[in-house]
């Protein structure tokens, strides 16, 4: 989507919609990435929660700094949306990257790569 509204953004109608249906796959991309955080998170599902969030403002921040950045360098009011479509990609590789590892680890039964941070916060019990 940003990638159309890099190359198109001239066209006023474009411009419009791709900024709606931006809106909207961004509200409903959210979701699943928040049910994947919860899947991982195993017994530190606050933890999860707060790196989450994190990880949401991080990317809040650097992303219009990135912009500006861009623009800045006059390299025009349009190659922003390339910069985010690249940091789109990006994050859609380390996804992917995630993805593989977890099919890997549960396909050879050890489930403790992705419950690392969840066995450390264990208490320990003694008698």
């Amino acid at each position: 989507m940003l990638a159309v509204l890099a190359a198109a953004s001239w066209v006023p109608a474009v411009l419009l919609a791709g900024t709606f249906l931006l809106g909207v796959a961004v509200f409903v991309g959210a979701t699943p990435l928040n049910a994947r955080v919860y899947q991982l998170a195993g017994p530190a599902p606050t933890l999860a929660s707060a790196v989450n969030a994190s990880a949401f403002n991080v990317g809040n921040t650097v992303g219009p700094w990135l912009g500006g950045l861009v623009i800045s360098a006059g390299f025009g009011f349009r190659m922003p949306s390339a910069v985010g479509a690249v940091l789109v990609a990006g994050s859609l590789g380390l996804a992917l990257v995630s993805r593989a590892l977890d099919g890997r680890a549960q396909h050879r039964g050890d489930r403790t790569q992705l419950h690392v941070a969840a066995h450390i916060a264990q208490p320990v019990c003694r008698d």
